[in-house]
């Protein structure tokens, strides 16, 4: 029986294995299939005429669906986007783009929160190699802190190094600050801007 653990073991990372194909696989045909239509849309094809061809070429109909749904909504916030860019290049009062932008049909708020953003874009995002370089240290900092507290805490329970109650405690709470600052700047460079993930009317 001294073989079951590595039986475990190994049909474990069989099935995650198997797992993380399919999931790759299912991606792959997804992402096949969301540059097709947007080649489509961009020869100048409707959404209708993609989605019938797509079925016409035997794609799943819900597949079809939701990729050429998720397509044209990209391409219209890509589409903003550009046109908020270009307008803020010229220099086009800030308030103008909003009212462009709500009239394509933008929520008010949706348009404030776009133009803002890539208006006055934080540090994390002007800068994101720089950010990143800095954050990762700090993070490494920041977990030698955590693993610092051990010292300190054991330092206090066997007297070998008193330094004053709880600490090991202030130790811990420091080192999950410094970690959270590495983080946030480590982070915040690959996430989306907010305006991305919300639709228009």
């Amino acid at each position: 029986m001294e073989w079951l653990p590595y039986a475990f073991v190994g049909g474990g990372l069989t099935v995650l294995g198997l797992i993380t194909w399919f999931v790759v696989a299912v991606r792959r045909a997804d992402r096949r299939v969301a540059e097709r239509v947007r080649s489509m849309l961009e020869q100048g094809d409707s959404p209708q005429q993609a989605l019938d061809q797509l079925i016409a070429d035997r794609v799943d109909p819900k597949q079809a669906t939701s990729a050429v749904n998720r397509m044209v909504r990209r391409m219209g916030k890509e589409s903003l986007i550009a046109l908020t860019m270009e307008a803020l290049n010229q220099g086009t009062p800030e308030a103008e783009i909003c009212e462009r932008l709500t009239a394509k049909g933008l929520r008010p708020d949706t348009a404030a929160n776009m133009v803002e953003e890539l208006a006055h874009p934080p540090f994390v995002r002007r800068h994101p190699i720089l950010s990143v370089s800095l954050g990762v240290p700090i993070m490494i900092g920041g977990c030698a802190v955590i693993i610092g507290r051990l010292i300190v805490r054991d330092g206090n329970l066997t007297g070998k190094w008193v330094t004053f109650p709880y600490a090991g405690l202030v130790t811990k709470l420091v080192g999950i600050f410094i970690l959270t600052i590495g983080g946030v700047l480590t982070i915040l460079p690959f996430k989306k801007p907010g305006f991305i993930t919300l639709e228009s009317e």
